[in-house]
């Protein structure tokens, strides 16, 4: 709801309802936990957003474009060398999840989000299955980023442009694996010093 203070300025007012089911302890316990943690920081850079919006202070559009290639790379990479190893049929898991946000959300940003998450998920379960240590990491990284970066789209984005360049770069340089030929799931180079 807006609310006129005077003529320069203009107060938004949120308010949220949620429901659980009644007596159901693990209802509660899972709102408690994770519903209303994970619904704070959403509504939190929602608010940021339109604060930065409505006062000029939004990362400029470059910024934003740079970010939005950042995910198709990564997601045309990830689908690109699940094909190469022989693992295409995962990607009609993305599919699906990039029809069901396209369809729910009406959001082309959030069904790319959502494309990279499963693509670039689903390449280091079936890649590097025993490295728990380093999808930990990876998990901590992004869930600190989502919590602190500005615009966790525009970080993740820029990263994620920066981190495929490296990718290229280095495919260029030592080959591109193309099978795994041990048990932790390592793929064996292909290509230039192979």
């Amino acid at each position: 709801m807006l609310v006129p203070l005077d003529r320069d300025r203009t107060r938004l007012i949120v308010r949220t309802r949620s429901a659980a089911v009644p007596g159901a302890f693990f209802s509660r316990f899972a709102d408690i936990m994770f519903g209303r943690p994970l619904h704070f920081v959403m509504e939190h850079r929602m608010l940021l957003g339109i604060k930065e919006r409505v006062e000029g202070t939004a990362y400029p559009s470059a910024v934003e474009w740079a970010a939005t290639l950042g995910f198709l790379v990564a997601a045309a990479l990830a689908s690109w060398y699940l094909a190469r190893t022989g693992d295409a049929h995962w990607l009609f898991l993305t599919l699906a999840v990039v029809v069901s946000l396209v369809k729910g959300a009406n959001d082309p940003r959030a069904a790319l989000v959502g494309c990279v998450a499963v693509t670039l998920t689903t390449l280091g379960l079936l890649r590097v299955r025993r490295w728990w240590a380093v999808d930990t990491a990876i998990a901590a990284i992004v869930l600190l980023t989502l919590l602190v970066a500005r615009d966790a789209y525009v970080t993740i984005g820029v990263a994620l442009l920066i981190i495929s360049g490296v990718a290229v770069a280095g495919a260029a340089v030592f080959g591109v694996p193309r099978a795994v030929d041990n048990s932790l799931g390592v793929p064996f180079r292909e290509g230039r010093g192979a």
